[in-house]
């Protein structure tokens, strides 16, 4: 896969740029700083997976990753930063990133989320994940008028969810949240009843991130 690392600091892009390159199925087609040069060598090189700092431009970098998308919207958006805000996360997700890494995740984390974008997953971590999902829940509750069923699930049962989209089994889901196996399949039978979902491929297929954040801005 090609990528492309958009980042203000040069030591560090060159240092994950060789870091990325020692991996047969990733190759580093370009990098460049958080500026509209950004947006150019996006659309000449036309790589898979955009790898971008936003900080600290903020809305600079959110700018530049919807004035990217708008040419390539099929590229993959992963932003790799120090910002742990979940304004920022939610925010990222809906200029249409996929995937919100922190810098001081480690490279193994990396290139699993990398791979598991070009899959098709969102890379988020589960608590991150669970804010999302709460969120969109709360900005589609029925009272808004909204006929979204993620706003029918109960914090509870969003965090389950959330554990679910990240492919954990019910034991693992349990010994995180410390509750019984036994609850947690009751949690996912309410989730499946109210989702309307036969089993976990529908449940990772139901919660894509750019759909949910798309549907959430309609």
């Amino acid at each position: 896969m090609n990528i492309l690392l958009v980042d203000e600091h040069v030591l560090l892009r060159e240092g994950l740029a060789s870091l990325l390159q020692q991996q047969a199925d990733i190759k580093v087609v370009g990098e460049v700083g958080l500026s509209d040069a950004a947006v150019t060598t996006a659309i000449d090189l036309k790589p898979d997976i955009l790898l971008i700092d936003i900080a600290p431009q903020v809305e600079e970098g959110m700018r530049i990753i919807r004035t990217i998308l708008a040419h390539l919207p099929t590229l993959e958006v992963i932003i790799l930063t120090n910002l742990n805000s979940d304004e920022y996360v939610i925010e990222a997700l809906r200029c249409g990133a996929v995937g919100f890494l922190h810098k001081n995740s480690s490279i193994d984390h990396l290139l699993s989320s990398i791979r598991a974008v070009e899959r098709g997953e969102a890379a988020l971590s589960r608590k991150m994940m669970r804010r999302v999902l709460i969120e969109f829940a709360r900005q589609n509750e029925p009272s808004n008028g909204s006929d979204n069923p993620l706003a029918k699930l109960t914090d509870r049962e969003l965090e389950v969810l959330a554990h679910l989209v990240a492919g954990a089994t019910n034991r693992q889901i349990a010994e995180y949240l410390v509750i019984s196996e036994n609850t947690v399949k009751i949690h996912v039978h309410n989730i499946f009843e109210k989702l309307k979902l036969d089993n976990r491929r529908e449940v990772a297929k139901f919660a894509n991130l750019p759909g949910l954040l798309r549907l959430s801005q309609s």
